[in-house]
């Protein structure tokens, strides 16, 4: 599944790009990246949940943190999630 990632500092975007998620559950993601993203980074992933409201754009906002690298793929714990439609480009970091 494709994904929209965002690497932050703060609530400042310091990385973005698009990633294939290879493994979701509750309490995280491990996804492929573009680039290589460093441990211990801030990271705010975009989900499509498609599978959930096949007639919108539901999608999935969830931060945390990288926890693991193996080259260009990356594991995030979570933190906070929530629900929202594509497009608003919701951003669960501005809200701490």
């Amino acid at each position: 599944m494709e994904i929209e990632y965002r690497v932050l500092q703060g609530t400042r975007v310091v990385q973005s790009g698009h990633g294939v998620a290879w493994n979701i559950s509750s309490g995280g993601v491990f996804f492929e990246t573009e680039s290589r993203i460093a441990a211990g980074q801030t990271v705010e992933l975009l989900i499509p949940w498609s599978s959930l409201a096949a007639h919108s754009a539901l999608q999935l906002c969830a931060v945390g943190y990288a926890v693991r690298i193996e080259g260009n793929c990356c594991a995030v714990r979570i933190l906070e999630s929530d629900f929202g439609l594509s497009g608003q480009q919701p951003s669960l970091a501005a809200k701490n």
